[in-house]
């Protein structure tokens, strides 16, 4: 049985970060997070938080400019260490959000970085930054501008390592080309929102990062709240947002991956708590512990970002690195949570159903179809909308079984990163799993020609 901390190399680097990330996007002064979110209550209880997370092995945290107090805090924590202190834990910090009135207190420009970096290391009380993360693509910031200035912000010794958060594939195979071609620093991690109730990362995500070298970090593990456990298991346990939590600050923002109009009224979101609720009785864990390490346990993710808002939160959520999920237990979260891929992410052949299969789609479960109509009359009195603008989770067709519940990509072309030759001789290609011949010849036949570009 695992009982400790996991480290692991981050993408291509060589720096050992842990499984568990620190996120500390709740931390504060006040009680309160950005954007008036519910934070952790005080500075002294995001401190304890802090020693417990490293004495329990862990040692990368992370945290944003635009993250409310969450720099200074960290800052004020880390001026009370030991000289030496600093070099033991990963800190990470990102850049993009607006952080104040001006034309120039957002994006990814040159001036922005250089000006963000500069407020963030005065914050941290720190003259490095081991991991410096774009927080999302800038649409209006020509690409070699932003990562010519990450380059030379590591030329600097600010920064070890570029990051980057919330990009697609290809915006990262283009930030990856880009920076390959110059010589610049590769970004060797990405942070991008995956958990049971969000799986379309896998898609094609998960597989270009694995296959690219690129660290892939899981945030909102517990999304927003609905996979701790605290609504509890079926629609009749909640009637409306409970107050001062995340559910309630995502229904005033309008923020559908949290609120409960949108993710309340989703019959399968209760299956796959229904599955959560079982295991952890079983274990002897808690509901939380079981949606984090199924994380841990998926295929090609590097680490979860937690983002507890108190002491007994982080204890909670690093309690599941001391145990294991079985087959069987990963199979009946992946079934319950199965998210079928559409076109073009899924193989031809599945774009049609059988008459079974359809009947099958439409069925609700025995244990489940009473609690599923009162989701349904709840959810229409908090959101009322109509039928054609939110179709039934259930109603939508099924795809062809996968195995261990994992969409069924073998025959779709993934995007991937082909690095420099001198890279190439290391690291050999390879192709889908069950691709044709055809396939790998086109693989193989793409690659010929990267190669041959970079001996001209």
């Amino acid at each position: 049985m695992a009982n400790q901390m996991e480290m692991i190399p981050l993408g291509r680097s060589g720096a050992m970060v842990s499984r568990i990330v620190l996120g500390t996007m709740l931390f504060s002064k006040s009680g309160k997070g950005p954007w008036r979110m519910p934070g952790v209550k005080d500075e002294a209880e995001s401190h304890a938080m802090l020693d417990k997370f490293v004495n329990m092995g862990g040692n990368y945290i992370d945290t944003s400019n635009n993250y409310g107090e969450s720099e200074e805090v960290i800052g004020n924590w880390l001026a009370k260490k030991p000289a030496n202190f600093r070099r033991k834990i990963i800190l990470g910090t990102k850049v993009m959000s607006p952080v104040g009135p001006g034309p120039n207190d957002t994006g990814a420009s040159r001036k922005h970085i250089m000006d963000a970096i500069e407020d963030s290391m005065r914050k941290l009380k720190t003259n490095y930054i081991d991991i410096y993360t774009i927080h999302y693509f800038d649409e209006r910031t020509p690409l070699f501008e932003t990562f010519s200035a990450m380059n030379d912000l590591v030329r600097e010794g600010k920064v070890r390592y570029v990051g980057i958060s919330n990009f697609t594939p290809v915006q990262i195979v283009n930030t990856m080309r880009l920076c390959e071609e110059n010589g610049w620093e590769v970004p060797i991690s990405t942070q991008c929102q995956y958990n049971l109730l969000c799986r379309v990362p896998e898609w094609e995500m998960v597989k270009l990062c694995e296959a690219s070298g690129v660290g892939f970090l899981a945030w909102s593990p517990l999304s927003g709240g609905w996979l701790s456990g605290k609504y509890g298991k079926d629609p009749s346990s909640l009637s409306r947002p409970p107050s001062d939590s995340r559910m309630q600050f995502a229904e005033n923002v309008a923020f559908k991956p949290w609120d409960m109009s949108t993710v309340g009224s989703n019959p399968q979101t209760w299956r796959i708590l229904e599955q959560c609720f079982a295991i952890a009785a079983e274990l002897k864990v808690t509901v939380s512990q079981v949606a984090v390490r199924w994380i841990l346990q998926r295929s090609g993710v590097a680490g979860v970002v937690i983002g507890p808002r108190s002491l007994t939160n982080l204890t909670d959520s690093l309690d599941a690195v001391k145990f294991r999920l079985t087959d069987s237990h990963m199979e009946s979260l992946n079934s319950a949570s199965k998210c079928p891929p559409l076109y073009p992410y899924c193989p031809f052949s599945e774009l049609t159903s059988t008459k079974e299969e359809k009947a099958q789609a439409v069925k609700p479960s025995t244990a489940l179809s009473a609690s599923n109509s009162m989701a349904a009359g709840k959810a229409s009195a908090v959101a009322p909308t109509s039928s054609s603008s939110q179709p039934s989770a259930a109603a939508a067709p099924a795809a062809a079984p996968a195995a261990n519940g994992i969409p069924n990509m073998a025959h779709t072309f993934v995007p991937r990163y082909v690095p420099t030759k001198a890279r190439a001789a290391t690291q050999a290609p390879r192709a889908p799993q069950g691709a044709t011949d055809l396939t790998v010849a086109m693989i193989k036949r793409r690659i010929h020609l990267a190669n041959s570009e970079n001996e001209k």
